[in-house]
Parts: C-alpha cells; structure tokens; sequence
C-alpha cells in the first residue's frame, strides 16, 4: 500500500508548460493562469509521461544523430507486442502503417475514398476535429446523432442506415472509447457497424487513440477484430492520449486486407508522408514495453480516482446534473440543463466557479447545455475546482452573484 501511494504521488506533480508554445497553456483563460488555475479543457494530461519513455528520448537525443528513421523489425515487433499483451490483438507486422498522426491519417482516408462534395459520417456529439478535417478537404460532414437516455449514448441504427443508404456518404468515423460521451461500443454493437459496412460497400475508420484508457472492468474491442469488419475497415492507434503525446505528430494505422492497405500506403505517400522520426521511434520503444505498460497500469489507477473523486463531487453540489457513465476516455460529459443556471453551463462555470472546461456546442449536434471536463490532472486542482465550484453554487442558491 504505502509503494503504491509513493507511485501515485508523481502524478501529482503538475509540469510547467509555461512558455512552451503549449496550445493548453495557451488556450487557458488569462484570467485563470494568473492565478496558477488550470484548464480543465482538451484532454491532455498535466503530469509527465512514464520514465521509460523519457529515457528512451533522451538517449535518442544524447547519442545526436537524427536522421531518417524508418519502421523496422524491432519497431513493429514493439507495436505487435503491445496490441497483444494490452489488447488482446493478434496482427502481424506488415499490418502496421506509420503516419503522421491520428487526424492526419483521417485526412488520408478521406482522400483516398471519398471526392469533393460527398459525404463523411460521424455519430453526434463528437470530437470536432473529425469536421475540421472534412471541411478542410471541401467535404460534408454528416452527423448522425445518436440516441441519449439519463446521459447514456448508444447508436441509433436507423438513422445510421439511412445514412450509409445515402449514396453520397463514402465513409464513417468511428470513435473508441468515444470521445466526449465516453462509451466504449461494445462487440455487438460494432458488428452492427461492420454489418452496414458491407452491405452497402462504405469504409469505416476507427479512431482509437483512447483504446487502452478505460475503466471498471470494459475493454477496447479493435474495430477490425469483429468478423468482416477487415474489408472496409481500418484502425489508427496512437501513443497520444495513454503516454500523453498529442502534440507530437505520429501515428500507427492498422490494416488487415491487403488490398485497402496497398491503396491507403499510396495515399500516404502521395500526403508527402516522410519517415516516422527518431524521437517518434524512440517514445514507441520506450512505450510500448514492460515498463511502459506498468506506468499505464498505474496512471490508469490514479486518473479512475480522479473521474469518481470528480463525479462525485458534481452530483453532490449539484444533483440535477446528468454525467454519462465514464466506461473509457479522460473526459466527462455532463448535461446541465436540469440545473437552471443563469448563463450557459461554460459561462457559469467560467465566469461564477473559475473552472474551464470545454463548451459542449463544439461538439456538433447534441452537445447544447453541455461541457466537457479533462480529469487526467492533478488531484489537488479537481478538489480546488469543486471547492471553487461548491462556492458559486451557494451564491447561486442564496440568489445572489459575484
């Protein structure tokens, strides 16, 4: 027990990403980094990644040479070993694609099988950056909202087939764990996708970045592990979310038919794809290791604290709040439209609690009297928050304001 609390402690360190170019520190409300107050926006943690990914970059750097690097034995062999230890996946090592990162393997997939004009569906609310990406590349985005029962998410399949109908939707973006209402979509659930899939000859990929962040017993099931999910169907892992490396632009897309993975490579190439990059290769070898997976087993126990701690504390000070059930992500979805705040739920708890969370109107259909929170930080600011938070609702209750 007393191992495991000094374990726990360096996740209390919060790094300074002042003067870093950091988009979190940067994107944090000046009021709030005046007073050393953190955001509770994106979903990137505040504590530093596993100590053997810091050694293998670091060696990288020290020995000086920084060259071209390409994915061999010994990178892919890591990536293979992973997926089967921690995710109970078999694949091979030809099944594995570098890229450039997870919306840059998006981009490509949008490329490669879609035209300007035609449409690309995602399940609503979601991630924003999927429509980012779509609009960029003068296509249409296509929500299809999915139906939401006391905060709980699951498909809604015949509005998803009416989408797949639609000969003008090429593609579907699929989110696992799904990122803001933190589902992880189940097998049969999935194999419904893979179902419509086939039927009607559209692509899927499935963003799995979350893939190893779950809680309370559920599991990850890869996209192209269900039964004839393979012919359409890729899958993009990444280092980013598990060993905190979203800004660093790299990926693993997994491909098991041949044929897609020949096509989706070209594509690749033809985005100017270069080389995985040394220190990309460095933070694998460091990651995707015993040692690795043992920091992951302990972050995963200190961030599943974090998120009770979290959803505690909200239910407390304010009862009508819906949160949907976190099952997988470092993200809360709470619905505050039971709460009868005098401004939206961001406003209240930005102007009135002094927290920053994520407005939940970018998050597309679906996402009104929404916010989202990042509970992958510091214990000591969650408690901060709802000490602040508890504050703002007592002036609240009694009718006055700040």
């Amino acid at each position: 027990m007393d191992d495991m609390r000094e374990k726990q402690k360096r996740f209390d360190r919060i790094v300074d990403i002042s003067g870093r170019g950091s988009l979190q520190y940067i994107s944090t409300d000046p009021s709030l980094r005046e007073k050393g107050i953190i955001s509770f926006e994106g979903a990137e943690m505040s504590f530093a990644t596993a100590p053997s990914v810091i050694a293998s970059v670091s060696e990288t750097a020290e020995n000086g040479i920084y060259g071209f690097t390409l994915a061999d034995a010994p990178y892919l062999q890591r990536v293979v070993w992973w997926m089967k230890e921690v995710r109970d996946w078999d694949i091979t090592e030809d099944m594995v694609v570098p890229v450039h990162g997870t919306i840059f393997s998006i981009a490509s997939m949008i490329r490669m099988c879609t035209d300007k004009g035609d449409g690309v569906m995602t399940m609503a609310p979601v991630y924003p950056r999927y429509e980012q990406a779509v609009r960029r590349l003068e296509r249409n985005t296509v929500y299809v909202p999915m139906k939401c029962r006391k905060g709980y998410y699951t498909f809604d399949l015949n509005r998803l087939e009416d989408a797949f109908r639609n000969s003008n939707n090429k593609l579907l973006i699929i989110c696992n764990p799904h990122n803001p209402v933190s589902r992880v979509w189940k097998k049969e659930e999935l194999s419904s996708i893979a179902y419509l899939s086939g039927k009607y000859g559209k692509y899927v990929i499935s963003d799995e970045i979350f893939a190893e962040m779950v809680f309370d017993g559920n599991m990850t099931v890869p996209y192209t592990s269900i039964p004839d999910a393979g012919e359409y169907g890729v899958v993009v892992t990444s280092l980013g979310k598990i060993f905190n490396f979203t800004g660093v632009n790299h990926a693993n897309v997994i491909i098991e038919n041949p044929e897609l993975r020949d096509r989706y490579i070209k594509q690749k190439y033809a985005d100017h794809y270069g080389s995985v990059g040394p220190f990309e290769y460095a933070a694998i070898k460091g990651a995707y290791c015993p040692e690795g997976r043992e920091w992951m087993e302990d972050m995963l126990s200190y961030v599943k604290e974090n998120k009770d701690i979290l959803k505690d504390g909200l239910e407390s000070i304010f009862p009508d709040v819906i949160i949907s059930p976190v099952e997988g992500t470092s993200v809360m979805w709470t619905d505050w439209s039971g709460c009868d705040l005098p401004k939206t739920p961001h406003r209240f708890l930005l102007e009135d609690a002094i927290i920053q969370t994520q407005d939940g109107n970018e998050f597309g259909p679906g996402g009104k009297s929404h916010t989202r929170w990042n509970f992958s930080v510091g214990r000591d600011q969650i408690r901060n928050a709802l000490e602040r938070l508890d504050r703002a609702a007592a002036v609240l209750k009694a009718g006055g304001s700040k």
